[in-house]
């Protein structure tokens, strides 16, 4: 899971789009 970290902190908006999974991380990074 640590490559998905990593992607979250370059674009937190954009991985919403890339994978449904992230969009509740994807809420806590904004």
């Amino acid at each position: 899971v640590a490559g998905l970290e990593q992607e979250l902190r370059m674009v937190p908006g954009e991985v919403l789009l890339v994978s449904p999974g992230s969009e509740r991380m994807g809420r806590l990074q904004f």
